[in-house]
């Protein structure tokens, strides 16, 4: 029974931004732009950016968001591997090219997780589900806006759907009652309410609460208003509320939250 999903975000260190010259409402959305800004970073003695690619528990998460995003596949629709077609080799080549350029240190996630929620980096492409943690490290340290996932150059963004299932094994009949009601339970408006208090950083499993206020979408980032409250692929498929010409809507003009990519503050 699937229950809750996350998918590869961007958070941003805003003061780094600033001390770069950058401006933190307007994040890069290409992975050109990316670079670029990691590398002004990289100048002021931060690091610049890390793409959580060498993690033991998301790496085939965020490869495939990566390859994805650059048209290419890891199998084919017979199961075949596609990791060394063109549109997968470019993409991966991509960030050994941010690495051999400095834009991005070479260190495993745990390394670059620690230096962003301790003010050295930059931004960080990671799983939402890292949103509760960032925002408690971050809090009364550094300002911490997200935004959505970079495209290589005009394709569409295709980040990964991931999450997490509920299985129950029973022996006998009553205990597959049981569960089964429990699981009826986990999976209804109520049962998300409670978890959902505060802002987990995965989407909740049903439609329906997808409008309850938790995070909202922060009305100083443009691209933020643009790429996710305005409309993409990744939020329309996902089911959130949408506004006009079918574009997922901005809380702050609908009373509504995203609740998977909020601005990184509980409002």
């Amino acid at each position: 029974m699937p229950y809750t999903m996350s998918i590869p975000i961007v958070y941003l260190n805003a003061d780094l931004f600033r001390a770069a010259g950058l401006d933190p409402s307007d994040p890069p959305s290409t992975v050109e732009d990316v670079k670029a800004a990691a590398l002004k970073i990289k100048a002021t003695g931060a690091e610049g950016v890390y793409y959580s690619v060498v993690d033991s528990g998301k790496s085939d998460f965020m490869t495939q968001s990566v390859v994805n995003s650059n048209g290419g596949s890891l199998v084919d629709a017979k199961g075949g591997i596609t990791l060394d077609a063109k549109p997968a080799v470019d993409a991966l080549a991509t960030l050994r090219d941010l690495t051999k350029s400095g834009a991005m240190p070479a260190v495993n996630t745990e390394t670059a997780l620690a230096a962003f929620t301790s003010g050295k980096l930059g931004m960080l492409v990671g799983s939402s589900a890292v949103l509760a943690s960032a925002m408690k490290a971050a809090k009364d340290k550094f300002e911490l806006p997200t935004a959505g996932f970079p495209t290589f150059g005009s394709k569409p963004e295709k980040p990964t759907y991931s999450g997490a299932g509920l299985a129950v094994l029973a022996k006998d009949d009553q205990h597959k009652r049981a569960a089964w009601e429990f699981v009826k339970f986990a999976t209804s408006e109520a049962g998300f309410e409670k978890p959902w208090q505060s802002c987990s950083g995965s989407t909740r499993g049903r439609r329906a609460t997808a409008t309850d206020r938790c995070c909202s979408c922060p009305s100083s980032s443009r691209r933020w208003r643009r790429r996710w409250c305005g409309g993409s692929s990744s939020t329309r498929s996902a089911g959130w509320p949408t506004g006009r010409s079918g574009r997922s809507a901005c809380p702050s003009r609908t009373g509504s939250a995203i609740p998977a990519l909020p601005s990184g503050r509980c409002r």
